[in-house]
């Protein structure tokens, strides 16, 4: 019987390497038959997703190869990791098979994975140009060089920056949590100066009633939810200028910056910024007065 999404797709194009492996590195589970449910030849492993943001429950489902991908299962892919072996020419290639159902998808996360790369296979340059044009990372689970240390934003690898990603992720039954006492405790005044000028603009209103009566309480009425909208925008365009497709594009790259700021400054902000919503949605609930 085929598990509940939203589904985290893993699957492998090695041979030596099996999918489950992946999914037992990710979960951090060596056992994975607890909770765990199979459908013909694929398997679903049951994960929660729980940190500081949000929650959710997903399945990473292990599917050996693309004819074995079902309609309800593409339905309810929103992540796709993949490894592949670098230690020969064409590793790509078994890759390249799941492309148009990747480009079908269009899932939020998209990782191609290896042990590390390799100068008498894949090499680095091959791997991340590949991964460039078709809209996915590259993540070595044995990098030769690691990051520096002392480096200020230093970048996750391995699983713990699979994990990561995974965690990254907006997954559509995702559970946020409005009590935080951790973050940027600037948004949150933020939140509330934005608040502030809102509530000034209503009294601003309420003090100079508009000439045309009735007519313009009515227009009011009719309006509340998209003037809401708009003044929730608004303010979260103005404390993130930075449009949220730049966001999303540099936390897909590990080498991408942006005003010298790493990818994991940028996850912490998006998260800000749901929260930040949320927040200002109690403010001016659609279709409030």
């Amino acid at each position: 019987m085929a598990a509940a999404g939203p589904f985290a797709l893993v699957t492998s194009c090695a041979a030596g390497f099996p999918a489950e492996e992946l999914v037992k590195r990710i979960t951090g589970r060596d056992d994975l038959t607890v909770g765990a449910t199979t459908s013909g030849r694929v398997n679903f492993y049951p994960w929660t997703i729980d940190n500081k943001y949000y929650s959710a429950d997903i399945h990473l489902c292990v599917v050996p190869n693309t004819f074995l991908v079902t309609g309800d299962i593409a339905e309810s892919v929103q992540a796709f990791v993949v490894y592949f072996d670098s230690t020969i020419e064409s590793g790509l290639d078994s890759v390249s098979e799941w492309l148009p159902l990747t480009e079908e998808w269009l899932p939020e996360v998209m990782i191609l994975v290896c042990n590390r790369v390799s100068e008498n296979g894949v090499n680095r340059q091959k791997a991340q140009e590949w991964c460039i044009k078709h809209g996915f990372e590259l993540v070595e689970l044995s990098p030769e060089e690691l990051p520096d240390e002392d480096d200020d934003f230093p970048e996750s690898t391995g699983v713990k920056r699979i994990v990561q990603a995974l965690n990254a992720n907006v997954w559509s039954n995702v559970v946020m949590k409005s009590d935080r006492t951790q973050g940027f405790g600037l948004l949150s005044t933020l939140a509330g100066a934005n608040c502030s000028v809102g509530s000034e603009e209503n009294q601003d209103t309420e003090s100079h009633p508009s000439p045309d009566g009735e007519e313009s309480c009515s227009g009011s009425r009719e309006d509340g939810a998209g003037t809401n909208s708009l003044r929730i925008d608004n303010a979260v365009g103005e404390l993130f200028p930075c449009p949220m497709d730049v966001l999303e594009w540099a936390g897909r790259f590990p080498n991408a910056h942006i005003v010298c700021i790493s990818r994991n400054i940028f996850i912490r902000i998006k998260f800000e910024v749901l929260w930040l919503q949320r927040k200002l949605t109690t403010v001016y609930p659609a279709g409030g007065e």
